[in-house]
């Protein structure tokens, strides 16, 4: 039973891993159910709490998927940037060389005559390895991710599942001792070039690939801390997000309305906002963390801002940071109506922002999100969920104006 359990956790993990939790729910299917009536039982154990989340999602959220899959567009297409991706994570530790003899033991594993337990381990294995194929594809397909390799680690590991444990005679001794070989290679000096330490290189803007916009994380925040194991927020006290979201806290503490536009304060929020604070960042986690619960934070690449994360993306670039939401729908949404065009914002992009914000399903989605949430907004939610899902508008404000309120522009 909980193991059944487990295998369904895949998606409510990370979307993506949806595939992984079908891959085993086949063998279970095939193999493991011996009727149809426990093959349903089964796959509906699997899918509880996927099912679960997802009807929790939809009711208050309004959203078929998570946020986070809206501001990086998981649906779309990039194979290009994606290829890239695949490329920086096998090309840098020579993955093909124990690549060619796992496979070698693999056919000659599955191909092998035996009994019914035999027969399980190969259904097994088609299991993980086309879901590992799967996934890979998958992430190809959406153009990977920014940090190196992390998105096809779950890909790698499914695809070793049927080597994972092996007995070893005859020639697969060769094999064993070449990956053990090849492991030593790999975790001594095989790595990307941006994850090298060179003389003359320590800013942390070298541990990425500017081609490509992959890079070295741990390295980029192990330079930008100043610290050699960076992990709680007293060990990037020196940064500027730490530094600012820290006099953030402070001021909302002290009562001081402020509407701050990613540096300069540019008026003072909305009265119903419900923080004294606002303020309108590109990277969040490391200062909405430390600023606290009285700031109120709009990141522009909308990974947890309703309106930022529908915004239509029109250009392609670094994974995961492609979306730069104007200044113009901050002030309009969260500023107090008298707060004036703030620098690099026209007075009309900013008129134009807020009657955008008045049409449509764009008004609708962002009402329904800060409206209290009772039957009426639930079933609201339910009812245009495909719709919020799948809607996007035009950034700029003047055109989104004329897109969603159907004006001249």
């Amino acid at each position: 039973m909980w193991v059944l359990v487990l295998i369904g956790l895949g998606p409510t993990i990370r979307p993506d891993l949806a595939i992984f939790s079908v891959g085993f729910a086949v063998f279970v299917v095939v193999c493991q159910a011996a009727t149809w009536r426990r093959r349903v039982g089964a796959v509906a154990v699997m899918a509880v709490v996927p099912g679960a989340v997802e009807v929790f999602r939809v009711v208050y959220y309004g959203l078929l998927v998570p946020n986070t899959a809206l501001a990086k567009e998981a649906f779309r297409s990039n194979w290009v940037q994606g290829w890239r991706y695949l490329v920086d994570f096998v090309g840098p530790h020579q993955l093909l060389i124990p690549l060619v003899g796992l496979v070698a033991v693999a056919v000659t594993l599955v191909r092998a005559p035996g009994n019914d337990r035999a027969r399980r381990y190969r259904t097994l294995s088609v299991a993980t390895v086309g879901a590992g194929v799967a996934h890979v594809t998958y992430i190809t397909k959406l153009g990977g991710g920014y940090m190196h390799g992390r998105l096809l680690l779950a890909s790698m590991f499914s695809l070793m599942l049927p080597v994972a444990s092996v007995a070893v005679e005859s020639w697969t001794w060769l094999v064993a001792a070449g990956v053990a070989t090849w492991s030593v290679m790999s975790i001594a000096v095989l790595e990307p070039g941006y994850s090298r330490t060179v003389a003359g290189h320590t800013d942390k803007y070298d541990a990425i690939d500017t081609r490509t916009g992959i890079g070295d994380e741990r390295l980029w925040y192990l330079r930008f801390s100043g610290r050699s194991h960076p992990v709680t927020a007293a060990d990037y006290a020196a940064t500027p997000w730490v530094h600012i979201g820290r006099a953030m806290a402070q001021r909302a503490a002290s009562g001081q309305p402020a509407l701050v536009g990613d540096g300069p304060i540019i008026g003072v929020p909305r009265a119903d906002l419900g923080a004294p604070v606002a303020y309108f960042a590109g990277s969040i986690g490391m200062f909405a963390y430390t600023a606290g619960s009285q700031v109120f934070v709009m990141d522009s690449f909308g990974l947890v801002n309703t309106l930022a994360a529908h915004g239509a993306l029109t250009t392609r670039g670094r994974p995961g940071h492609e979306r730069s939401t104007p200044m113009a729908w901050f002030v309009a949404l969260y500023g107090d109506p008298s707060t004036p065009a703030p620098a690099g914002t026209s007075p009309a992009e900013l008129a134009a922002a807020r009657r955008a914000l008045s049409c449509g399903t764009l008004h609708d989605l962002v009402t329904s999100v800060a409206a209290p949430l009772g039957w009426h907004e639930m079933w609201h939610h339910v009812w245009h969920a495909w719709e919020f899902t799948t809607f996007r508008f035009p950034v700029d404000p003047v055109a989104a104006a004329a897109t969603l309120c159907h004006t001249a522009t």
